[in-house]
């Protein structure tokens, strides 16, 4: 009995992604990606005619640089009004009058804004791959690995930014989300730095840091992709397990305040 009531909730969030997805594809927003894919395709070649020696290296550079901020950006933006949009235009309690539980709408939303970051990092990469390849590039498997933890990485920025919209407003949520995100990319460098080492009680910080909040240099295989082009198999698969144990636990923390908060 407990298996039909998640498959009918499943199938109803399913329904609120599919409402999500093609709300948000029908906005400006695609067109701002083709517009970036446009800029993005033109910069790399650009960049590469300045470059001596490695053009396709800056050209992947730039590729997978300009699609990380893009799916970040948009992330940020659109997931700090995910559901305060829907709660402002009473749109929220029309749906959940209606038998779907706030998780089951929550996960929804998330599901339908994650499908847009997916085309988002799919098509922007994929973008800068033929870039790359057309410059005499040839295409590795790591590069894969960069998409899905690009990918990983807009979906952490969006569970954590929709975290905090249901406790805070906008602004501070943008302003919250973007300095996690911007200690988590920094806080691996920090540990290596030979200030933070011989300060005791600075290295502990960054420790704790990295173990229990975002630590997004994890999923940031940029370097390697571009110089090494080889990562352990054991590496790959905890950093993605890593993400995605985070990403699952952000979401209960996030149904759990969302299923207490007062919507009136």
């Amino acid at each position: 009995m407990r298996w039909n009531a998640l498959i009918s909730d499943f199938k109803k969030s399913v329904v609120v992604a599919r409402y999500t997805f093609a709300e948000l594809y029908r906005s400006k927003i695609m067109i701002n990606i083709v517009l970036l894919g446009l800029f993005l395709l033109v910069a790399c070649f650009v960049a590469a005619e300045f470059t001596y020696g490695v053009p396709q290296k800056v050209a992947i550079d730039f590729g997978l640089g300009g699609l990380s901020i893009a799916a970040v950006g948009i992330a940020l933006l659109m997931g700090s009004t995910l559901l305060a949009k829907d709660v402002e235009s009473r749109t929220i309690y029309m749906v959940l009058s209606r038998p779907i539980s706030r998780h089951g709408f929550l996960f929804g939303k998330v599901l339908g804004m994650a499908g847009i970051l997916l085309i988002n990092v799919l098509s922007l990469g994929l973008l800068s791959f033929f870039v790359y390849w057309v410059l005499g590039g040839k295409i590795h498997f790591l590069f894969f690995w960069a998409l899905l933890f690009s990918f990983m990485e807009s979906l952490l920025v969006l569970l954590i930014v929709i975290l905090w919209s249901t406790f805070s407003n906008q602004v501070i949520s943008i302003i919250a989300t973007f300095s996690l995100f911007t200690v988590g990319h920094a806080v691996n460098d920090a540990l290596a730095n030979s200030f933070v080492t011989r300060n005791p009680s600075l290295f502990k910080f960054a420790h704790f840091y990295s173990l229990f909040f975002p630590n997004f240099s994890k999923i940031n295989i940029k370097d390697f992709v571009l110089y090494k082009q080889m990562l352990p198999a054991s590496y790959l698969i905890g950093a993605l397990s890593y993400s995605l144990m985070y990403s699952l636990f952000l979401f209960t923390l996030t149904a759990y305040i969302f299923n207490r908060k007062n919507l009136d």
